[in-house]
């Protein structure tokens, strides 16, 4: 089950999902933005499931560190309804396969016992998922290049035009 938060800051829509195991992190979240006089609503919804949302809702839709924790049918779904739901745009951030920092990070903290996002499969595509779904111009990159190398190495010349980031960022038009 995910979270679906709606926020409508100066008459943006934005959405983000968590789920029910981040419930005090989305709690924290919803203070937050309350202290801030934005007006927020929160839908509990399965995101495995067609959403309770009606098509073309928002203008953009986008999730982060989500799409890499579901089976590629599961995600396919995924994207879809992010694609049913938005009016423009579909943004979609996952760990990105083709940075070294990243896999050998996370390939000595499965080792010590002290990864914490449970299974996880990153991502070096997600165009073939934006493609099935509809979506047109199609981007892809990476980002956080600094953060993928924070524990390997120091002083780099932090440039990401080597596909090293952290994430993998793919973007996808209606």
């Amino acid at each position: 089950d995910g979270v679906k938060l709606l926020t409508k800051p100066r008459g943006i829509n934005m959405k983000l999902w968590g789920t029910k195991s981040r419930q005090s992190k989305i709690s924290e979240y919803l203070q937050s933005v309350k202290k801030l006089g934005l007006d927020v609503g929160a839908i509990c919804a399965d995101i495995t499931k067609k959403l309770p949302i009606s098509d073309n809702s928002f203008d953009i839709v986008w999730h982060a560190g989500v799409i890499e924790h579901f089976s590629d049918a599961e995600a396919q779904f995924i994207i879809n309804e992010n694609a049913r739901i938005a009016r423009k745009m579909v943004i979609s951030m996952a760990p990105n396969a083709n940075s070294v920092a990243y896999r050998i990070g996370k390939e000595i903290a499965e080792r010590n016992g002290t990864w914490g996002a449970g299974e996880e499969n990153p991502k070096y595509t997600q165009k073939d998922l934006f493609i099935k779904a509809g979506l047109h111009n199609i981007n892809e990159y990476s980002i956080d290049m600094d953060f993928a190398l924070a524990d390997i190495y120091h002083n780099l010349p932090t440039c990401d035009n080597i596909n090293q980031g952290h994430l993998l960022v793919t973007t996808g038009e209606k």
